[in-house]
């Protein structure tokens, strides 16, 4: 038995964008049905509704079918580049770990002249006996938060099963340590789930919808630290329907200057510093004039030495600074814990992944046994720093 499946097709016009009102969608016969046995190639036509308008700069061709075989194919682009109808010049496979979750294949368009065309044609590989439905949505280029849809056509009678969930459009705001995502595409209604991901899959961060039509979810997170760019994943109850890319956050600062030079003492003066890592990051301020503000770290050994001359390194302390000018000091940070650091814990160093800030660092055990692990937090602050041993 064949396995029913869904397709997307991403498509791209490369041309000067124009209005479009509507579309529609129909096999080179000018019918909405196609019928064969054997395998064959059809063309699809896609038009805008009128002679006036002209289609959008980038449209999705979503199809369910019982095959996988469906494929789109490229043309010489010597030869489609030429005429009035855009006509496909490239196709794009399953190159990306999103390209193969979402099913998406990316079909490149041209034609000549210097306007933007008012019909595109490209061409489907069947299988034989082959049956399934397409349609094609876009965002209206007058209006991003506005979804065009066109007219359905089927081949060998279609199926039954509905249109996967398509995003065409993801953004996010970030002005606060709320981060709200707002997605718009088709058939969203379906989706039961969606979070932030890394593009190759390293992190993520469950998001809450607080909103949801077919067209629109909006989702948020608690999340303190700005998130590079990453992918919105939308799922239904049983797999993954969609995907949207969401730039990285623009998080704007008050302007500070800095010194020159930087010295930072321990306040006890009988204790220096030693190993440390210096790291920069922002953190919600409070402030709603400015939601987000720089903040320098040092985190670093603090070593002592006792009335017999012994030294001591008892734990990791914290200092901070948001000008380099004056930094405050938990001497007492980062505690030795209870087993492979029980002893000492040594020479940290951090980074940040995703929405979270990794701490790695030497630990010392009850029988000196020294070993590298690390512990997190999602929020590099101050004295609110809660770091998580794993």
């Amino acid at each position: 038995m064949l396995r029913r499946v869904r397709w997307l097709l991403a498509l791209a016009l490369l041309l000067v964008p124009g209005l479009a009102h509507a579309l529609q969608l129909h096999w080179s016969s000018g019918a909405d049905t196609l019928t064969f046995t054997e395998a064959t190639r059809a063309i699809l036509v896609l038009r805008a509704d009128s002679a006036e308008v002209t289609l959008p700069p980038e449209w999705r061709l979503l199809w369910v079918g019982d095959s996988t075989e469906v494929e789109v194919v490229a043309l010489d682009s010597l030869q489609v580049c030429e005429g009035d109808t855009a006509q496909v010049y490239g196709v794009d496979g399953l190159s990306t770990p999103e390209d193969s979750t979402a099913h998406r294949v990316t079909a490149h368009f041209c034609s000549g002249g210097s306007g933007a065309a008012e019909q595109a044609v490209f061409q489907l590989d069947l299988p034989a006996w082959g049956r399934g439905k397409c349609i094609v949505v876009a965002l209206d280029p007058a209006d991003s938060t506005s979804v065009l849809e066109s007219n359905e056509v089927m081949f060998n009678g279609g199926v039954s099963d509905p249109y996967p969930a398509s995003i065409l459009l993801a953004s996010s705001t970030h002005e606060s340590s709320e981060l709200q995502v707002t997605a718009v595409g088709t058939g969203l209604a379906s989706v039961s789930s969606v979070k932030l991901t890394a593009p190759d899959g390293l992190w993520s961060v469950p998001l809450t919808i607080v909103s949801q039509t077919d067209s629109t979810i909006t989702a948020v997170a608690d999340v303190p630290a700005a998130l590079p760019a990453s992918v919105l994943e939308a799922s239904s109850s049983s797999e993954v329907v969609s995907l949207g890319s969401v730039a990285a956050d623009e998080i704007e600062t008050e302007e500070i200057s800095y010194p020159d030079t930087i010295l930072f003492r321990d306040p006890n003066p009988a204790a220096y510093p030693k190993d440390f890592a210096f790291f920069y990051n922002v953190v919600p301020s409070g402030n709603s004039q400015h939601p987000w503000k720089g903040l320098f770290h040092l985190i670093y050994i603090r070593h002592l030495k006792n009335l017999s001359g012994d030294a001591q390194e008892p734990c990791l302390a914290h200092a901070w600074s948001d000008s380099l000018r004056g930094w405050r000091v938990d001497t007492l940070a980062f505690l030795p814990g209870s087993g492979w650091d029980a002893l000492h814990v040594w020479a940290p160093s951090i980074v940040q992944v995703g929405n979270l800030y990794y701490m790695f660092y030497t630990g010392v055990d009850a029988t000196r046994d020294q070993r590298i692990g690390y512990a997190t937090t999602a929020l590099l602050d101050t004295t609110n720093t809660q770091w998580t041993r794993l």
